[in-house]
């Protein structure tokens, strides 16, 4: 288990406590500051901003509810650390939905956008020799942002945004045991310039088998861990 972590949060500005907590919480799990199994420090959070425990708390609950931390009764609360079965049903709804964005992107999608999302590809490949893996997620990350912004839901994004940092906890565990090769980063890419492609033709069939067939092998990396961890 991770040793606790106390955590200086900064001054608090006119607005919902409980909002600026869960957002500075939540950026320092995505950053990988606060790491699976860590404890998080309820009364450290609240001394360090002058604050009640009660905002604290509701953040922490708010958390709960997006999967990101667990709360243990009488033990306290940790960020969560995802376990295989777990990971699969957040993996294959990330499929489905990757379909889903597809189709809808298929006749939403604008010229504009298909220009941004090429323009990302090269800049992708450009990271690939000399290989610079932290550059490559970076644009990764923005590439797949721009994938499902194409498809014009909102509340398509903001279901997906919320998967995929459950995803991310997984992966992180994933992202210890092993270096990504150029060879699987190379492979990526050619997965996003084939739905790249598919979105061009604008055809919802074509672009939501590329998009589901993308996040399938993302499903795969992620299991990948807890297979080797069981062996």
């Amino acid at each position: 288990m991770k040793a606790e972590i106390a955590m200086d949060l900064g001054p608090v500005e006119n607005q919902s406590l409980a909002t600026r907590v869960l957002a500075e919480l939540e950026t320092m799990i995505l950053s990988e500051e606060l790491e699976p199994g860590s404890r998080i420090n309820e009364k450290a959070i609240a001394e360090r901003l002058s604050i009640s425990r009660s905002p604290v708390r509701e953040a922490l609950r708010r958390l709960e509810q997006a999967g990101l931390v667990e709360i243990r009764t009488n033990k306290g609360v940790f960020v969560r650390t995802l376990d295989r079965k777990r990971a699969t049903e957040l993996c294959d709804i990330r499929c489905a939905l990757y379909r889903l964005a597809g189709r809808l992107a298929a006749s939403h999608v604008s010229n504009a956008q298909i220009h941004d999302l090429r323009d990302y590809l090269a800049q992708m490949e450009a990271t690939l020799d000399p290989l610079r893996p932290e550059e490559f997620s970076r644009l990764n990350d923005e590439f797949h942002r721009k994938l499902i912004e194409a498809s014009g839901s909102e509340r398509l994004r903001d279901m997906l945004e919320g998967i995929e940092k459950e995803v991310f906890l997984a992966r992180h565990l994933s992202r210890q045991t092993r270096e990504r090769a150029a060879s699987e980063l190379s492979q990526s890419t050619s997965e996003h310039r084939a739905i790249v492609e598919a979105m061009a033709s604008r055809d919802p069939t074509r672009l939501g088998d590329a998009m589901e067939f993308h996040a399938h092998r993302g499903k795969a990396q992620v299991l990948r861990f807890f297979d080797k961890q069981a062996q």
